[in-house]
């Protein structure tokens, strides 16, 4: 029935043969029958979700048990839906066709969440080097006003010894602009 309305179908007869094909096949959702032989559903559907992307696919229990503990159970063991038999064809086919539309949502959303993370973890890694940059350029730059600082002062006593001479000295002094203007001249 479900291939007639347009779905790739793999059987297994099993737990154990679904768990295999499982994690050949990858399929995008698995339909799991509550009463198998060996394994039941419950332990297939929870084994299921354990194994790589067995969290991210959705699995419907199908079940002739109507009663509110397999229902509980089914959900527990983390299926993502419960269908009672006898099964309308109908329903079966347009719920498969939403949760795999919502699936698929839900992968672009994984994979977007993946591109986001990993640029977000980029544009962190480019932050902190920006800031070690700019903290480095920092550090330069209080040492070139440091050093500024200290040549000033270092200038300015020079400048007060010098003018101490120049004042107590017997010649006279003048000195010259570069235009070969007087500035200013000692008292001598």
């Amino acid at each position: 029935m479900l291939e007639q309305a347009g779905f790739i179908v793999e059987e297994a007869t099993n737990g154990e043969d679904t768990l295999s094909l499982f994690s050949q096949l990858k399929p995008d959702l698995v339909l799991l029958d509550v009463m198998m032989p060996g394994m039941d559903g419950f332990e297939t559907c929870a084994r299921l979700r354990q194994l790589p992307n067995g969290s991210r696919t959705p699995i419907i229990m199908l079940t002739s048990l109507d009663d509110h503990t397999s229902i509980t159970r089914s959900y527990e063991v983390g299926a993502t839906d419960f269908v009672t038999k006898p099964i309308n064809v109908v329903i079966l086919t347009h719920r498969l066709r939403y949760m795999l539309r919502g699936n698929r949502a839900m992968q672009e959303l994984y994979r977007n969440e993946t591109i986001l993370q990993q640029t977000q973890t980029e544009l962190e890694q480019r932050v902190r080097e920006r800031t070690a940059q700019l903290e480095q350029s920092a550090k330069q730059l209080r040492q070139e006003v440091h050093e500024r600082q200290r040549a000033e002062e270092e200038l300015r006593t020079v400048h007060g010894r010098l003018q101490v001479l120049i004042d107590n000295s017997p010649l006279a002094v003048i000195e010259w602009d570069s235009q070969c203007r007087v500035r200013r001249w000692s008292a001598q």
